[in-house]
């Protein structure tokens, strides 16, 4: 898209006041999350966190502290910095595994493939070059104001075309078709021309998208958008990590114990302060990690800081800074922005000590 996102628009739906929930000691995570969904309830709208910290931890059975399911929702701080800074700190480092402070994702959708009311429609013209027309098989039931996902399947004539396949590595198979779903493009039809059987998307297609890998589009469904994340600064408890619970840095040493139960490489692995997944033109603006008070070692976060999943796209992320997460081990721990996902922008931004500060990688990456 062409415009901007909305930063700092929205009307008020809720607004939670630091001498109330932000004292830094009642777990707030509840009271938050019910005015996340009582804004949800309404179609959307802001959701107001005065300056303070919020002490959040993960509701039983839970996999966030956190969670936004519906589109159109903005949670907005008083600021990520200074005196008017507004703090949201995990305070729950041992059942970190796996979870999110922040969590931004639908309780259903289908970003992968279309369904009997939604057929998939095979192109009929290779797509070689970045291009907004594509022609397909059938264009009856698409309607200027759709949105369209262009896709294609990580075949094994595509790996052999781009060296992924044991012939030409000669280290085996390492990018096998079941590891990865292809390329995919999320669009809006601007128009359609039946005679033509062609479509015109608002943006244009990246990556060569060939009839080989059989080159398809579909309408999604559940995804959400402009949901906007703003204002605010973030941290989590560090981890103890000796036996005598004395807390220090994890670092580098333990590289491998991610999988080995009891350590707290394993508490601590694939947590993320926020995640983005199944989510199209959102925003993060103005967000920071910073350091809980009492953590000795100086970490921000566990692990991850931004994770923008495979099939979080045409995000915006500003102006953010993010540093030191406290495992920076093996298994893809460590990284403060990591963007799996397509049409992606990152700018203005700064990372800090992370194992990798900003990467880009997936199967489904493209256009970021």
């Amino acid at each position: 898209g062409d415009d901007p996102p909305p930063v700092g628009a929205g009307t008020v739906r809720a607004t939670l006041a630091a001498s109330t929930f932000g004292d830094g000691r009642d777990d707030a995570a509840p009271a938050i999350q019910r005015a996340i969904d009582s804004a949800c309830a309404m179609g959307g709208g802001v959701v107001l966190l005065g300056a303070g910290t919020y002490r959040l931890r993960f509701p039983a059975g839970a996999t966030s502290a956190l969670r936004i399911a519906c589109s159109n929702l903005v949670l907005r701080g008083a600021g990520s910095s200074g005196a008017s800074q507004t703090r949201r700190f995990l305070d729950d480092p041992t059942n970190a595994r796996a979870k999110s402070l922040l969590l931004v994702r639908p309780t259903s959708a289908n970003a992968t493939s279309g369904d009997a009311s939604r057929p998939e429609r095979r192109l009929v013209r290779d797509a070689l070059t970045p291009t907004r027309t594509i022609f397909l098989e059938a264009v009856d039931g698409i309607a200027p104001g759709d949105v369209l996902t262009v896709r294609n399947s990580l075949t094994d004539a595509f790996r052999a075309a781009h060296r992924m396949n044991a012939a030409a590595t000669g280290m085996g198979d390492f990018w096998p078709a079941s590891a990865g779903t292809g390329l995919y493009y999320t669009r809006r039809v601007v128009s359609v021309d039946a005679a033509a059987r062609s479509v015109t998307l608002d943006a244009p297609t990246r990556y060569p998208l060939e009839m080989r890998d059989n080159a398809r589009a579909f309408e999604p469904s559940g995804l959400l958008s402009e949901v906007g994340v703003e204002r605010l600064a973030v941290g989590m408890r560090e981890h103890a990590t000796s036996a005598s619970g004395t807390p220090g840095p994890l670092g580098d040493s333990a590289d491998d114990a991610f999988d080995t139960m009891g350590t707290a490489a394993y508490d601590v692995h694939a947590s993320a302060a926020i995640r983005f997944d199944l989510t199209r033109d959102s925003w993060l603006v103005d967000v920071r990690t910073y350091a809980p008070t009492g953590n000795a070692s100086g970490a921000h976060v566990l692990s991850l800081a931004l994770f923008i999943t495979d099939h979080a796209h045409r995000s915006t992320v500003d102006r953010c800074q993010f540093e030191r997460p406290q495992y920076r081990g093996g298994g893809g721990n460590g990284y403060l922005f990591l963007v799996q996902g397509y049409d992606n922008v990152v700018t203005n931004s700064r990372a800090v000590n992370g194992r990798h500060n900003f990467i880009v990688s997936s199967a489904t990456c493209s256009g970021n």
